[in-house]
């Protein structure tokens, strides 16, 4: 699933992927969901912005990755993340 801040997004589908809600409903989502992995693929966060949403990302307890390039995929078609 996606998170988007942009309300007029939720509930749509971004390539297949369902919004659910906005950055600050992940942890009710994780909880909903049962969610174990977060990758974070916002590339324009920038300074405090994403150190809050990696901290706020850190708080459920699961495991945080950073998609370095949504562009960028590995051999098998998957994107390459850090972490």
């Amino acid at each position: 699933m996606i998170v988007d801040d942009d309300l007029t997004k939720k509930g749509l589908r971004v390539q297949g992927v369902p919004v659910r809600g906005t950055i600050s409903d992940i942890p009710e989502l994780v909880r909903k969901y049962h969610i174990v992995e977060i990758i974070i693929a916002i590339t324009t966060l920038k300074g405090e912005r994403l150190n809050e949403v990696i901290n706020l990302c850190n708080s459920t307890h699961c495991r945080v990755r950073m998609l370095s390039d949504p562009q960028a995929v590995d051999a098998n078609g998957k994107p390459v993340v850090a972490g």
